[in-house]
């Protein structure tokens, strides 16, 4: 980052700034989105409610369509200022945007915050997804376990494929008690 900017370039980096500070803060706002879901997805679990959960999937699979558009976006900003500066290598990290001269502090102060907001989002969510897959799979292994065991049990009128199967002698049910 050797290369001198000029007060044009500083301006056009400044309103690409700007624009990537817009889009840092379109996507921590999806990102607590993402997360409220989660938690409806934790409901949903614990309450085993499958279509609720088939739902809420389905809208967080949209939310992170516009989270992928918004990082393309991202992305094809810091290739132009990275361009603009003719700096060669492509920039890596919003850090490496901030050292580049001619920033204000203000600008590069935002920069950072929202850079990093968005980073702990994204550790949240995923933190609560690993959660939220693990009692989903616990509570896989608990039905897989369960139709085993009503399935091995030759007493039982289950099939393996659980389907009912016809009792090898007469059902007497005494309805009297």
């Amino acid at each position: 980052m050797d290369k001198k900017i000029n007060t044009s370039e500083i301006s056009v980096i400044t309103k690409y700034c700007e624009q990537l500070i817009q889009i840092f803060q379109d996507e921590e706002w999806l990102y607590l989105d993402l997360i409220k879901k989660e938690g409806l997805k934790k409901e949903a679990i614990l309450s085993r409610n499958a279509d609720s959960l088939l739902k809420i999937s389905k809208e967080q699979e949209d939310f992170l369509k516009v989270v992928d558009l918004r990082e393309r976006e991202r992305s094809e900003i810091i290739k132009k200022i990275t361009e603009l500066h003719n700096m060669g290598n492509q920039l890596e990290k919003i850090s490496e945007l901030t050292e580049l001269p001619g920033l204000s502090g203000d600008m590069k102060e935002k920069l950072l915050h929202h850079s990093y907001a968005l980073r702990e989002l994204m550790f949240t969510l995923r933190n609560i997804t690993s959660i939220n897959q693990e009692m989903l799979e616990d509570n896989k292994r608990l039905f897989d376990s369960l139709i085993e065991e009503l399935t091995d049990d030759k007493d039982t009128c289950y099939s393996p494929v659980g389907k009912n199967k016809k009792t090898s002698g007469p059902l007497f049910v005494n309805i009297n008690g």
